[in-house]
């Protein structure tokens, strides 16, 4: 069990950024220093009053520093202690300071803010302090369970309140990473498929150039709309980045998948069929339907061989949306390399989370279909 705990320590790296001194630092030290000087003035059995008050009152002046220094701060501190009941040991003194009001707050910020290595050591320095000053008897039994119970608290107090915080701390990390996951979702769901059709024009543009030079205008004047629409899809998600209250998820509707075939002239052509009442769909659900068929329709683009017409058919119910969509290109074997990162995955997570299911396999044809269903509740 102690090779365990010092294992347990081993592991324990320093704090994320400790707080920087301020105005409490300061009065704490004065409240300590204060302490120290009236049990110091008013004990009249105090022994070696002069040198004892000295050390009460000078040692909290560590006590600013000490979430910076934690380690250093309990070796001054305890040692100036522990070196003081040494000499009043050797003096024959016998009446030591009850005032410890600064070795607990040492002790409490060591464990809260130092390092496992710095733990270990400073418990070690408090551990020898503590059992030279006990060697100056003063009580019994009941005071000696006292000491212990009041030398423990600064201890658990500042494992406690690091666990809180390292706690805390994962949580802003977690949050953190599930936004920059959902950010690059997003970034991956918006601009890839607009990239995909302007790279199909451009490639189409480039084959006619020879033949039909003509139609190269019209080629363009696609890539420049397909441009212009990934600028607007940038600045809009800029712009609810910035809006601390708005939610990415809503950027677009249903009707959005419309404008996709009646805004896109690439091949192959995109056909939206939508039946059912769709108008009374959340914000969060009509987003999931944009993105999984907007990821969908790249992907056919991409990769369907000798693919004329992708085809999006929505159909809504009473309590659920299904969408499917699918291409007349050849058939396909196995399961196709449709890439990485935030694709089917991506779409997979994003219903997922809406408490609906997805599925991208071969469908009885043969050919690639993407078939999803999701609650109108949004899970």
């Amino acid at each position: 069990m102690f090779w365990g705990a010092l294992q347990m320590l081993g592991r324990l790296n320093l704090p994320v950024d400790p707080p920087e001194q301020s105005w409490r630092d300061w009065l704490l030290m004065l409240a300590l220093a204060a302490a120290g000087l009236l049990e110091g003035l008013f004990r009249s059995d105090l022994g070696w009053r002069p040198i004892v008050v000295s050390v009460a009152v000078i040692a909290p002046v560590v006590v600013p520093w000490a979430r910076a220094h934690p380690l250093a701060a309990a070796i001054v501190v305890f040692g100036s202690y522990g070196v003081l009941h040494v000499d009043m040991i050797i003096a024959g003194v016998d009446r030591a300071l009850v005032n410890v009001f600064t070795l607990l707050v040492v002790t409490h910020v060591l464990v809260r803010w130092g390092s496992g290595r710095q733990i270990a050591i400073g418990l070690a320095v408090a551990a020898v302090c503590w059992t030279i000053a006990w060697s100056i008897p003063w009580g019994g039994v009941a005071s000696t369970i006292f000491k212990i119970v009041i030398i423990g608290m600064p201890v658990l107090t500042g494992a406690a309140t690091r666990h809180v915080a390292e706690l805390q701390h994962q949580r802003d990390q977690e949050s953190r990473f599930k936004e920059r996951h959902q950010i690059a979702r997003e970034l991956h769901d918006t601009i890839a498929h607009q990239m995909s059709a302007i790279a199909i024009q451009a490639q189409a543009g480039k084959a006619l150039a020879e033949s039909n030079p003509g139609a190269v205008v019209e080629t363009l004047g696609t890539i420049e709309k397909a441009a212009t629409s990934s600028l607007q899809d940038m600045r809009q998600i800029v712009g609810v980045l910035r809006d601390s209250d708005a939610a990415i998820e809503s950027l677009h509707t249903v009707a959005d998948i419309e404008r996709i075939a009646n805004f896109e002239s690439a091949e192959p052509r995109v056909s939206v069929n939508i039946e059912g009442k769709v108008d009374d769909l959340g914000a969060s659900v009509e987003a999931g339907l944009f993105r999984v068929a907007q990821e969908s329709i790249t992907n056919a683009r991409r990769y369907a061989r000798r693919a004329s017409l992708i085809s999006v058919h929505i159909n809504a119910s009473d309590d659920a949306v299904h969408m499917t969509v699918a291409d007349d290109g050849e058939p396909v074997r196995g399961r196709p390399q449709i890439g990485s990162g935030y694709g089917i995955v991506g779409m997979t997570e994003r219903v997922a989370l809406l408490g609906g299911k997805l599925k991208a396999d071969r469908g009885p044809d043969g050919r690639w279909v993407v078939d999803a269903l999701i609650p109108k509740s949004g899970g």
